[in-house]
């Protein structure tokens, strides 16, 4: 076993741990942050394997092409980290910082379960994202932290600063953009919300021209897609079927729209945007599906721990089943040698 699995692992059984007992808060936090970026260190220790080589790479360039100047929070930020350190590492685990600090910051604002940090950490997208798109990765944070303005009633303004983060760290995140204007008490339907699903949707072919070569793993887009269908009935069969609109509207409608908006979002890109970009919208839509459904869990259920740990494992499981993901915790520093010295005889 390697190291990353098993701190995957002990992140997978803290995740439990959370899901049985109530911590002191600080205790909590503490040992959450140390856990977190424990699991930061080892991997980014463990060697760049998959997409996250190129990263590496790309920190060496100079260039100020479209390309990078589109994303400049992480192109940029990250060649100026690399010229003051010069190390990917260190680069690496700042970005890494922000991200557990974004994602902590959420779940405190969104009054979420403790266990949800290591969840999102255990989601297989989460995983992919850590070594495959980083920028991906980092944006999910900034998405997380605008979900949770929006559904705390920020301003506006807040929200779109935080959405204009998450798009110069990646692009895509745009397409997330009617997330600004849903709230979690929304008693109508907001036309804001609408009209910005139709311009993104009106949008899709033009994203469609960007190109994007970076590998997200050899899971097919269809199969996103086929995942988030069930997530979607999923919550409809948590919720009983309960389309009586002046209750759902209090409680369940916002997650609704959000999730029905994340499944069109998800077909539309299958069929119009690249392989790899439709992939990443699938990615990016599961992990921010999961806030909705561990509120729902934690509403909706009087047995709350029984379904906190079947919540858990259902989470986890595809992670160790999907050979892409699971491989990207079985690979030691030594067999990363061992595959460069490879390639470096092949090319010669």
């Amino acid at each position: 076993m390697t190291l990353e699995m098993f701190l995957f692992l002990l992140l997978f059984l803290f995740a439990l741990v959370l899901s049985l007992i109530k911590l002191n808060k600080v205790l909590y936090f503490l040992i959450s942050f140390f856990l977190l970026i424990s699991y930061s260190v080892v991997v980014r220790l463990a060697g760049f394997d998959a997409d996250i080589g190129n990263y590496s790479e790309f920190l060496k360039v100079d260039s100020f092409s479209i390309y990078y100047l589109k994303e400049p929070i992480y192109w940029l930020g990250s060649r100026y980290l690399f010229k003051l350190t010069g190390s990917e590492f260190f680069v690496f685990i700042f970005y890494d910082l922000i991200f557990i600090g974004l994602l902590l910051i959420s779940c405190g604002k969104l009054n979420l379960p403790r266990y949800f940090p290591f969840v999102f950490f255990l989601f297989f997208p989460t995983v992919l994202g850590m070594q495959n798109v980083f920028r991906q990765f980092i944006a999910s944070g900034f998405l997380i932290l605008l979900l949770s303005l929006a559904f705390t009633g920020a301003k506006y303004r807040y929200r779109f600063f935080v959405l204009l983060l998450a798009t110069l760290t990646h692009n895509v995140s745009l397409l997330f953009s009617p997330l600004v204007f849903i709230s979690q008490n929304q008693k109508k339907f907001n036309l804001f919300f609408l009209v910005s699903c139709f311009g993104v949707f009106l949008l899709l072919p033009i994203a469609a021209g960007t190109k994007s070569d970076s590998n997200t793993g050899d899971l097919p887009p269809y199969l996103y897609l086929t995942i988030y269908l069930l997530v979607v009935v999923i919550y409809v069969v948590i919720t009983r079927f309960n389309f009586n609109l002046k209750e759902y509207a209090s409680k369940y409608a916002s997650y609704l729209y959000m999730m029905f908006y994340f499944l069109i979002l998800i077909f539309l890109s299958v069929f119009i945007l690249g392989g790899a970009q439709s992939k990443r919208v699938g990615m990016l839509s599961l992990l921010l599906s999961l806030v909705p459904l561990t509120l729902l869990i934690e509403t909706r259920f009087k047995q709350k721990v029984l379904v906190r740990v079947l919540f858990i494992f259902a989470v986890t499981a595809p992670t160790l089943i999907f050979h892409n993901a699971r491989s990207l915790l079985e690979t030691s520093p030594s067999t990363l040698q061992a595959e460069a010295a490879a390639r470096a005889l092949n090319h010669h």
